[in-house]
């Protein structure tokens, strides 16, 4: 039986959790204590919680799920969680860890309503996904990620954003991703985004610069492949590997109106049969409310395609 303990002492101006326990025997613990005052003042209301979980066999819980999904998930034995957060003066913090096996999952955030500024870190190590997904082949993650910012409204000036990830081990099938690293910006509608990838199989420098305006947007794409081996990747039995340089131009009102430049060249494409040069692709596209023209360039040939309406109508007839 579910048993509940309850430790409560205060009233609305300020309210002690000594205890608030929870037990299934064998299946779930949980235990919360903390402080809460001013709990009908909504500028005032403040405190902070600590909480902590552990499990036991809580599969049952996949009895929520359809029959034909149950048998792709597992909630594995021994996980605990332990958390705490705060409320103070618009401020909201939490701190988090979780635990599975080897694996934990770590956490803090915090944000700042009156100002709308929001910071966040996130760490996943050891995590192995198998375990909650048993037919899966994701086996292993190792990643970080941080963020931090004020705004959501991305078109205007006084929002800006940081971010920062690492890929350090993620492992798949019988693949290994490491050493991806990437960044991003945002200020003053100025949008920046950075990839590096030292991945053996994958190496690349990439980088997105834009311009973010409701009425017309600009953005420019910078790509410089060192080398994509497919058969590394086991994307194909054959050893097929390339490299290239591509950039790309774009122009949007986010409506109708598009224009598109793009070149991939100095590609190179080595193969068992031999290593080939192909020449460089073009590829120039242009949208407006009549017109729809694209043409496409590789060497002495040429496409080209026109529609007399705009993309998105011509792809609703």
């Amino acid at each position: 039986d579910f048993e509940i303990v309850a430790g409560l002492e205060g009233n609305s101006k300020k309210l002690l959790i000594r205890q608030f326990k929870g037990e299934l025997p064998g299946t779930l613990h949980a235990n919360i204590t903390g402080e809460i005052h001013d709990m009908m003042d909504s500028v005032r209301r403040g405190g902070n919680v600590q909480m902590k979980v552990s499990t036991g066999n809580i599969n049952f819980m996949l009895a929520m799920l359809s029959k034909e999904n149950r048998s792709r998930y597992r909630l594995p034995v021994g996980m605990s969680l332990v958390a705490d957060a705060s409320m103070e003066n618009g401020a909201y913090k939490a701190n988090c860890l979780f635990k599975e096996s080897r694996g934990t999952i770590r956490f803090n955030g915090n944000y700042k309503s009156l100002l709308n500024s929001y910071k966040a870190d996130l760490v996943i190590d050891s995590l192995q996904p198998n375990h909650f997904m048993p037919h899966d082949s994701l086996y292993w993650v190792n990643a970080s990620l941080t963020a931090e910012g004020r705004g959501t409204d991305v078109f205007r000036a006084s929002t800006f954003a940081n971010l920062q990830g690492t890929i350090k081990n993620v492992r798949y099938g019988s693949r290994s991703i490491s050493g991806i690293q990437f960044d991003g910006s945002l200020k003053k509608c100025n949008l920046l985004l950075n990839l590096i990838s030292d991945y053996p199989y994958a190496r690349m420098n990439a980088s997105l610069q834009a311009l973010l305006n409701r009425k017309k947007t600009t953005a420019s794409l910078t790509a410089d492949v060192g080398m994509l081996d497919f058969n590394g990747l086991q994307f194909t039995e054959d050893t097929i590997m390339t490299s290239f340089h591509l950039t790309a131009k774009l122009e949007t009102d986010m409506k109708r109106n598009n224009h598109l430049d793009m070149v991939m060249g100095d590609w190179v494409i080595d193969m068992p049969s031999g290593k080939f040069n192909p020449k460089d692709i073009t590829l120039h596209a242009n949208t407006t409310r009549d017109t729809t023209r694209m043409v496409l360039q590789a060497g002495d040939l040429a496409l080209t395609l026109t529609g007399n309406s705009d993309l998105e109508t011509m792809m609703n007839r």
